[in-house]
């Protein structure tokens, strides 16, 4: 999913030594000396607050799948007229492989809508944003592993800043302090609401291990696209510990006309099973049956 509205159309010895003995009127053997125990260098601490962010971040990842509402507004931007909102609603799974499916109303920005499945390694696209190239109702089956280099564009639908799933992780990267702002209702689901500072470039050393590569990727296109890494971030955590929503406020470069982004998604159906209604056959279009 392009978490950024299209950006992408248009992841952190001590050494010892002993003294030589005194000498003696008689030899003896040396007194072993005992050497001093090392200082312990107290681990890094976590501030409690921090903590209860990321206990609900590995909380809501061990759901295994989510849906989620999703808005991208855009604020101040040169571009694109102030509060132009982009949204869509879909689930998807956390870990591997990836799987999500997703609906977006692009026609904010006059490019209609786009629903998108990923499954592992195969991408469905179906959309008027295809254009003449797909018959009109079919899906575009683009296979990531393919060496046709027409793939190679559609592998940033599905990495970097454009993986969906690192809405969570990206809760790793909140720095103190933390502000508790009120107890609010999402969705029915009573929660705690908190602001702070995410700093994404922190993210990757406190990510589990199998997710740092993916940070690593999305850090690497925001900085390349000139958005700040350092934003402000929003999350509204259940009492029973999952995160019901988060916000992002991104600062956008100049290059990208400016201004903010602002990224809410609200999340509903923890641990229900996936069903991505991949198409058939029949109705799909291999990428690399298109002509060239």
């Amino acid at each position: 999913m392009r978490r950024f509205a299209l950006l992408a159309l248009v992841a952190l010895l001590a050494g010892c030594s002993s003294a030589a003995p005194f000498p003696s009127a008689s030899p003896t053997a040396p007194t072993p000396t005992v050497p001093p125990s090392p200082t312990p260098i107290p681990s890094p601490t976590v501030d409690p607050m921090v903590g209860q962010i990321r206990d609900a971040a590995l909380a809501t990842i061990a759901a295994g799948t989510v849906g989620f509402d999703v808005s991208t507004t855009y604020v101040g931007n040169l571009a694109i007229k102030d509060g132009t909102a982009i949204r869509g609603t879909g689930a998807m799974s956390f870990g591997s492989p990836t799987r999500i499916v997703v609906d977006t109303d692009y026609s904010a920005l006059s490019l209609g809508h786009m629903r998108m499945i990923l499954d592992d390694k195969r991408l469905f696209l179906s959309g008027s944003f295809l254009g003449t190239a797909v018959p009109s109702g079919k899906w575009l089956l683009v296979d990531l592993t393919s060496t046709d280099p027409r793939a190679v564009p559609f592998l940033q639908v599905t990495k970097g800043q454009n993986d969906s799933s690192l809405v969570i992780y990206d809760l790793f990267g909140a720095v103190p302090p933390v502000e508790f702002l009120a107890s609010e209702d999402v969705n029915g689901v009573v929660t705690d609401h908190f602001r702070f500072d995410l700093d994404l470039e922190l993210a990757p050393d406190a990510v589990p291990a199998g997710v740092r590569e993916h940070m690593l990727d999305a850090i690497a296109a925001l900085r390349a696209a000139g958005i700040e890494r350092r934003l402000e971030g929003q999350a509204w955590i259940g009492r029973d510990g999952d995160v019901q929503k988060v916000m992002y406020t991104f600062n956008l470069g100049p290059v990208l006309g400016g201004g903010r982004l602002e990224v809410a998604y609200t999340f509903h159906d923890f641990g229900q099973p996936l069903d991505l209604g991949i198409p058939k056959a029949s109705s799909t279009v291999r990428l690399e049956d298109l002509k060239r």
